[in-house]
């Protein structure tokens, strides 16, 4: 959420009007109050069927179309499958621009899409943007984080431990066509659950192991956001009071304020050697499917006796000298997401909407009217929640709801460290969904 709202906050610094929301929401109020065209930017071009639906219906009614994929891509040493998995001919004609990580994904796009060239802009991610060491005043702090030194554990085990039953995932999975685009993606699958359970096993272990060893510093998990926080507390021995599973805030203020971040396959080791914060790799197995780039990065380590003297290391340098990842280790990011010095993708994304959208008339939203009727429909839905009734504007775990208090000074936050004098409105629609102007 955090990447989303400094791109907002931007664009409305520059008098444009954003709506963030989760998108049948969004395609829902378009079509109930016949809302002006303007730019509709999604996190995935994913060419599932109500995904080409919808956007096909976006072009027929006027928008334009831009995307960056959310999941990036970039754990593994080759972009061409994940190319293959997450776009299409067809989504990419009716888009009309496609921002990139970084030179890996921008080029592999170009190169599998050829005829859609064109469309690709080596931007970079805002994401990345909230990465960098100057990144760190743009996030806002969470209420739980430990006053003592912590231990960062960032989980990415959500093939197996998800919301969703892992024959659901497979369902999901076989629905949208990704096993039509990679015929080895469903063996990889459950081959990679199957490693998933070993692996669980190995960093329930060592959490406890660390526990033990380092009484005086806290423990942190981080479950992915398709992850059940409540199967790690259950799975992890409640005796220990250092250690902490919680997935309050985004991940990117946790990474900048650890002492090192703890992983085996995870994004957020790319994130942590963008933010120069100890990486330590734990693969205390042999993997069929490891994910070859974030476990190529940091200080490499295969047994709890080996990850407690790493940690121990980086305790003992702690504080003395400001940490620096290794050369080849940032090399290896820096193919992967643009982490270009002083510009921020944020700006050069809203750029791009600028251009794209200059030549096209644009007309107001009666935003007052919509946020009346939003308003009536969300007494409606508060009293079926009352009466045992399920609305259909219920939330998911991926967009959960958020107080209009905690988007305001998430606003505020990325306003002071912008040095954006221009005030900057929320507008709430729905517990999920909310508009970001200037004139709020």
């Amino acid at each position: 959420m955090d990447s989303k709202l400094l791109l907002a906050v931007k664009a409305a610094e520059r008098g444009h009007q954003v709506l963030i929301g989760e998108e049948k929401q969004i395609d829902r109020l378009r079509r109930r109050y016949r809302l002006a065209p303007g730019i509709y930017h999604t996190k995935s071009l994913t060419p599932s069927k109500q995904k080409i639906e919808l956007h096909t219906a976006l072009k027929a009614a006027g928008f334009l179309i831009t995307s960056i994929d959310e999941e990036g891509g970039l754990i593994d040493a080759s972009y061409e499958r994940f190319a293959r998995l997450r776009y299409s001919e067809e989504m990419l004609g009716l888009a009309d621009a496609v921002f990139c990580w970084g030179p890996q994904d921008f080029n592999q796009l170009k190169s599998t899409y050829a005829d859609h060239a064109h469309l690709m802009r080596m931007t970079g991610s805002p994401r990345v943007d909230l990465w960098r060491p100057e990144g760190k005043e743009y996030s806002t702090r969470p209420g739980d984080v430990p006053k003592k030194p912590y231990l960062l554990v960032s989980s990415n085990f959500g093939v197996l431990n998800n919301y969703r039953n892992f024959w659901d995932l497979i369902r999901f999975e076989r629905n949208a066509g990704y096993f039509e685009r990679d015929p080895n993606y469903e063996k990889r699958r459950y081959y990679m659950a199957s490693e998933t359970v070993v692996l669980m096993y190995e960093f329930v272990k060592a959490i406890e192991h660390l526990a033990q060893e380092f009484p005086d510093i806290d423990i942190v998990l981080r479950p992915h956001p398709i992850e059940r926080p409540e199967s790690w507390k259950a799975m992890i021995d409640p005796g220990f009071d250092n250690v902490k599973v919680t997935r309050s805030g985004s991940i990117t203020p946790w990474v900048h304020d650890a002492l090192a971040v703890m992983h085996n396959g995870c994004t957020t080791a790319m994130e942590a050697t963008v933010s120069q914060v100890p990486v330590l790799t734990f693969k205390p197995v042999k993997q069929q499917y490891p994910r070859e780039i974030p476990n190529s990065v940091g200080t490499s380590v295969q047994t709890r006796a080996e990850l407690a003297d790493a940690l121990r290391k980086v305790l003992e340098t702690s504080g003395n000298t400001p940490y620096k990842p290794h050369p080849k280790d940032v090399a290896l990011v820096e193919e992967r997401v643009c982490c270009r010095n002083g510009v921020f993708a944020a700006d050069m994304m809203i750029d791009c909407w600028e251009e794209l959208h200059k030549d096209v008339p644009s007309e107001p939203n009666d935003w007052k009217r919509v946020v009346l009727r939003q308003r009536f429909r969300s007494l409606k839905d508060n009293l079926k929640k009352w009466t045992g009734k399920k609305s259909k504007t219920s939330l998911g775990h991926k967009f959960p709801e958020m107080r209009k208090q905690d988007i305001v000074e998430k606003v505020d936050q990325i306003r002071a460290a912008g040095s954006i004098t221009s005030p900057v409105g929320v507008t709430m629609l729905s517990g999920n969904m909310f508009l970001i102007s200037k004139d709020g």
